[in-house]
């Protein structure tokens, strides 16, 4: 039975779902839910709701990401073509394009004008438990100083 589901699915994907979006992302879902399921009856186990509920979440997560991210590496003369065909494309980039410079722009900023330190201390409220769960040489660069300063700083902090 799903041997049958499978191979309808991928002649259906290859005679039209893949040329709408949304049909395009659900095909791909369901190849995964439909893998699982397959799995599940290949080792004779149960099939629970879990696993088909999380299964298809994550891969219509997955396909999602994949299909932004073919339309963010498009090239100029392509990603021209896709908003004359689609105006609200032009939107997405537009949005994409002021979100990226705003983070970039802040971090600039904050880095020339607050200390290390003020840095450190914004960074492990704001990010707690990921402090915990990240090397420090990774924070230290996330901050934009060196290990050996971020030692430093945490050694003061904790002196005081």
């Amino acid at each position: 039975m799903t041997v049958i589901a499978f191979i309808l699915l991928q002649i259906l994907y290859t005679f039209g779902s893949k040329e709408v979006v949304i049909l395009d992302v659900f095909s791909v879902a369901f190849g995964f839910v439909l893998r699982a399921v397959a799995g599940a009856f290949a080792i004779d186990v149960m099939i629970s709701p879990w696993l088909l509920v999380c299964s298809l979440t994550l891969a219509l997560f997955l396909a999602l990401g994949k299909r932004r991210h073919e339309v963010l590496l498009l090239e100029k003369s392509a990603r021209d073509k896709l908003l004359d065909a689609c105006p609200k494309m032009e939107r997405f980039f537009r949005l994409l394009l002021e979100a990226n410079y705003i983070a970039t722009h802040s971090r600039v900023t904050e880095s020339l004008s607050t200390s290390a330190e003020e840095r450190y201390l914004k960074f492990i409220k704001t990010y707690p438990k990921l402090f915990e769960q990240v090397p420090q040489n990774h924070i230290a660069s996330y901050l934009g100083i060196t290990p050996q300063s971020l030692s430093r700083i945490r050694k003061e902090l904790s002196q005081k």
